[in-house]
């Protein structure tokens, strides 16, 4: 969420041109400050964009990215831009309501810089999830440069598994993908150390929380041809493989209810579920 003011060519913040709607509201007897007034228009924009998109596909994440800090002292010692003040963004009250899915604050700063403290930051958004939307915090490899000033790439690893360790957090957003495929300052092998395979998003409940049936499955020589019970709002296989040694994840996307997944050789055991457009996932069953 970015509306930041503007300047003129001499520096000077343009004022927001909203002299006419504000003297509208006055006149017909508004009693809220202009602060607050915007505040207000924003909220409930976000609130009805929320709203609307349910109405029209209910299975639709909406998510939210808010500046990493909603007002400086919240949690206490915690200094930085505000966001409340200076974008009229309440961006504390859209979680608190529960008006997105996912609410993603931009956490932009090191584990130990004191004044913008991740794991501190992060606990405080956790706290005021009253709602239990997935809190994804967002975080920030293009900061690893593989420069002087550039951040060490473990700096990234670490905040993933700060997240981890912060009850209500469930995932991180990285901001961007292009050190991520350059591998640029050796951000994705530090990261190779925290992802070891893919997962599954987890499921939006508050959406809808009933289960699709039980997929079916059968090989045909070494492709497990996977297959709908019932294709509607089905998003992905999930295939679950033991070899002797450990289990590993598969994740299948499929297309009219319909997919395949190739073994070099058949595993020992083999589980297989659905997982529908909400993230609800089915009884698993083994495959023979």
């Amino acid at each position: 969420f970015f509306p930041y003011k503007e300047k003129d060519t001499a520096g000077k913040i343009i004022p927001f041109p909203d002299d006419d709607t504000w003297a509208v509201y006055q006149k017909s007897g508004g009693k809220l400050t202009r602060d607050d007034w915007r505040r207000d228009a924003v909220n409930r924009f976000v609130e009805r964009m929320y709203r609307e998109v349910k109405a029209a596909k209910p299975w639709v994440k909406v998510g939210i990215s808010p500046f990493g800090i909603w007002r400086p002292g919240h949690p206490p010692g915690i200094q930085g831009f505000d966001q409340f003040a200076e974008l009229y963004a309440d961006a504390k009250l859209w979680l608190n309501k529960g008006w997105c899915d996912y609410f993603t604050p931009q956490l932009y700063w090191p584990i130990k810089q004191e004044k913008q403290s991740y794991p501190k930051l992060l606990a405080w958004w956790a706290s005021e999830n009253t709602m239990q939307r997935h809190l994804w915090p967002g975080n920030i490899p293009s900061r690893v440069t593989g420069a002087e000033k550039g951040w060490p790439a473990e700096e990234i690893a670490d905040q993933v598994r700060a997240t981890r360790d912060q009850k209500g957090a469930t995932g991180n957003i990285h901001f961007s993908m292009k050190p991520l495929l350059r591998n640029t300052g050796g951000v994705a092998d530090a990261l190779k150390k925290v992802y070891s395979e893919v997962a599954v998003v987890p499921a939006s409940r508050w959406l809808s929380a009933k289960k699709p049936a039980t997929p079916k499955a059968e090989w045909k020589g070494n492709d497990l041809v996977l297959r709908a019970a019932d294709e509607a709002g089905l998003r992905w296989f999930v295939v679950r493989e033991y070899d002797g040694e450990q289990w590993r994840t598969r994740v299948v996307f499929t297309g009219r209810g319909a997919a395949a997944s190739r073994f070099e050789k058949k595993p020992q055991r083999v589980i297989v579920s659905a997982v529908d457009r909400f993230g609800n996932e089915s009884v698993p069953i083994p495959i023979p």
